[in-house]
């Protein structure tokens, strides 16, 4: 029920309801539509949608059926392989690592909807840091991933790194790992 008594508006997200208010303006009312949005799921998570549209009769009134396919994987999918391929050329053509590495970051952020994504490098012997690229974290956060060790009982990272592990954390503010 409360789905239904919902406009169009309200399943966008607030930074796609101009785009859709021009969209409306301009478009005819006739006719099949089809177009990829973005919506708001009830627990406030936004999907990418594909929709068609197409007018029909429905108990002698003018009516619109539409038809909103969640195509977020999809999407994700594609994008990974854009940036796969991206990385490997990037790769064959000796670009600077930094450049690499830069990137699988811009790609991971991109596929990952709110998201801070950094590389680590270790030294050869793997007890310490070499390299970090981190451009979406804080200065103060960068600087103290510089000095991870590498251990059992490490901080989060330092463990991880000791396993061989990615860590991922939804928000590290409130992560017991990071406490």
């Amino acid at each position: 029920e409360r789905f239904l008594a919902m406009t169009i508006r309200d399943i966008r997200p607030r930074d796609e309801v101009a785009r859709l208010d021009r969209h409306l303006e301009r478009v005819e009312h006739e006719g099949q539509r089809r177009g990829f949005w973005r919506h708001l799921r009830a627990d406030g998570s936004v999907i990418d949608v594909e929709i068609v549209s197409d007018v029909l009769e429905l108990d002698g009134r003018d009516a619109r059926l539409v038809v909103a396919t969640d195509v977020s994987e999809r999407l994700r999918a594609r994008r990974s392989k854009e940036i796969e391929t991206r990385a490997l050329a990037a790769i064959s053509n000796r670009e600077p690592l930094d450049a690499i590495l830069g990137l699988l970051i811009d790609g991971l952020e991109q596929i990952v909807d709110n998201s801070v994504a950094s590389i680590l490098l270790l030294t050869r012997d793997g007890r310490n840091v070499s390299k970090l690229m981190a451009p979406g974290l804080s200065v103060r956060l960068r600087r103290a991933l510089e000095f991870i060790q590498p251990g059992r009982d490490a901080d989060p990272c330092g463990a991880a790194i000791h396993r061989g592990d990615a860590v991922i954390v939804d928000d590290i503010r409130s992560d017991p790992m990071w406490r």
